[in-house]
């Protein structure tokens, strides 16, 4: 009787719900007694359990497959339109935003660039693309079950709260769970964008299944997010990962974050725009100059690129510098955390034989050969919504979160 009772709790229920629907998420389509197998729980209960997720809409039957004995087994995979959920990713100039069923799958998306940079615009900016993916992703409103926005800053995920930003002016404790909360009334969580892309390229991408995961962002900003030991890693404060903010020169250029010397400040895209346009000042003939249209304070890293792949020796110089403390930074952090693999996003790809092939061979040197012998090298294949789709799927994991077994407080 006590073993029935216990059983029956409802704690116990939910938690063997989660379990079903994350031995479905991940292994279907599957049987019955395969999720028994890999759950652990009886196959009366699971049975049970099964007929009211399905008749919930969760899970559905699809056909059916032989088990090792010979006899036919009834599959199961989750019905993917019974919810979804919204992604959005944000940065000082636009934002992305998409919907996505149970299994990730984008249904809609739209991105619209800022004209105005303003803390207003932006966060009216947020609303209107939510309200417009929502629109457009054909299941009806009743089924979206939450929201998830990638900050380019640095966050308070368990506020909701967007810390600061060196890349967006006036973006400072911005309260953004409370605001969208308020607006859509349904719930919203908050992850740092490169941790979210790091998320999505680990359960879609290059590094699928890969629990030990460092992914280098290279645009604006440095960025670096990591997996470890299959987990997001955050840090105390969330603020792990501000590879951007390592400080690699000693007097170096004031970087947004108010320190001096920092990998931001020296190897990222605008940085390298600045360096060209103070040696152009500064008296140097490139031409660099000339794929600017001749004007000087127009001259960003693209320009820089462009003269490089034709010999030219001050663009040359500018990334051989960039290429020094973009591999030194990243080799540090290659043998601090020992990754598996460190995918590259797709801006790197870009400039694969200027900065990419350089960079890795001086991970090789800098690093320790233990670090370095099987760690993977990989470029990102996803698309410029990587990171709106790493917010949805943290929408996604709260949904089939298991939820901890304890005593309840009643007891």
């Amino acid at each position: 009787m006590m073993k029935e009772f216990l059983e029956d709790i409802s704690l116990k229920k939910g938690y063997n719900r989660s379990l079903i629907l994350n031995s479905v998420r991940k292994y279907e389509p599957v049987s019955r007694t395969r999720i028994k197998e890999v759950s652990g729980i009886r196959l009366a209960s699971i049975t049970e359990l099964v007929k009211e997720l399905s008749e919930k809409g969760f899970l559905r039957e699809v056909g059916v497959g032989d088990s090792e004995r010979g006899r036919k087994q009834v599959l199961l995979e989750l019905n993917s339109r019974n919810g979804f959920v919204i992604g959005v990713e944000f940065d000082a100039d636009h934002v992305i935003g998409v919907a996505a069923d149970l299994k990730a799958g984008i249904l809609a998306r739209r991105q619209i660039h800022f004209p105005d940079h303003r803390r207003e615009a932006i966060i009216a900016g947020i609303i209107r693309i939510i309200g417009e993916v929502i629109e457009n992703s054909g299941v009806p409103r009743e089924k979206l079950m939450g929201i998830g926005i990638a900050d380019p800053g640095i966050v308070d995920s368990r506020r909701g709260v967007s810390v600061f930003s060196t890349t967006i002016r006036d973006w400072h404790e911005v309260p953004l769970k409370e605001i969208m909360e308020a607006e859509f009334k349904l719930p919203v969580f908050l992850e740092e964008s490169t941790r979210s892309k790091t998320l999505c390229e680990q359960r879609y991408g290059a590094g699928k299944n890969i629990d030990h995961l460092m992914f280098i962002e290279f645009g604006k900003g440095i960025g670096c997010g990591m997996i470890l030991n299959g987990e997001l890693f955050r840090g105390f404060s969330e603020s792990a990962g501000e590879l951007g903010h390592m400080r690699v020169i000693e007097n170096g250029p004031v970087c947004n974050c108010g320190a001096f010397g920092c990998l931001e400040a020296v190897s990222s895209l605008p940085a390298i725009g600045v360096r060209a346009v103070k040696m152009i000042k500064e008296g140097a003939n490139s031409a660099i100059l000339d794929y600017a249209g001749g004007e000087v304070d127009k001259i960003a890293a693209e320009h820089v690129f462009q003269a490089a792949r034709k010999g030219d020796k001050l663009a040359l110089g500018i990334i051989d510098e960039v290429v020094k403390y973009l591999g030194i930074g990243i080799a540090n952090a290659v043998n601090f955390f020992n990754p598996q693999m460190v995918i590259f996003d797709a801006a790197i790809g870009q400039v694969e034989d200027l900065i990419l092939e350089p960079v890795k061979k001086m991970i090789k040197r800098q690093a320790l050969d233990i670090s370095t012998r099987q760690l993977e090298f990989e470029v990102s294949r996803m698309g410029e919504e990587t990171g709106a789709l790493g917010a949805a799927t943290l929408v996604l994991d709260k949904f089939f979160e298991i939820p901890q077994l304890k005593i309840p407080d009643y007891l």
